[in-house]
């Protein structure tokens, strides 16, 4: 019984382990569908304030916190969305639509501070121009791309 006691505990500890440890995430398109959409209820205000937010009567120390805010939003339903597996084709079509969306959005946001930082360090409108025009086109890639991926939600979330 001695020599059997360590393989019983390791047996228990491992019967433990497994009872708290959760199980492997379930393929669902109605889950990617969820994410999709609780992201983009948080993401599309911020976008859609975007050129308010970075108007001449707001200050660079405001606009920094307010392009802070929504890098971390678009990069935070990236990584959302990401972890969501999907069990159909037109499931991980919205996934990726959706992911490549909030990335964009995130990358945007970072070249949006990255400008407002360079003008704050005296560089010129011609020097910030091209960042500028690069976030700019990010932006209306993810929301385009965020609007293809909400016309698939109907039909993945049956």
């Amino acid at each position: 019984m001695i020599r059997c006691l360590p393989f019983i505990v390791l047996v228990a500890l491992l019967a433990a382990l497994a009872a708290v440890t959760p199980g492997a995430a379930r393929a669902d398109d109605a889950a990617v569908a969820a994410s999709v959409t609780k992201w983009s209820l948080r993401i599309t205000p911020k976008a859609q304030a975007l050129s308010t937010k970075l108007s001449a009567s707001t200050t660079p120390d405001q606009a920094l916190v307010f392009l802070q805010s929504f890098t971390k939003v678009g990069r935070q339903g990236a990584a959302a969305i990401a972890s969501t597996k999907p069990s159909t084709a037109k499931g991980t079509k919205l996934k990726a639509l959706a992911k490549k969306s909030f990335v964009n959005f995130g990358n945007s946001g970072a070249l949006l501070i990255r400008a407002v930082q360079m003008l704050k360090a005296g560089k010129s409108e011609a020097e910030v121009t091209p960042t500028i025009n690069q976030a700019v086109t990010l932006a209306k890639t993810g929301s385009t791309q965020l609007k293809q991926a909400a016309q698939l939600i109907p039909t993945v979330a049956r």
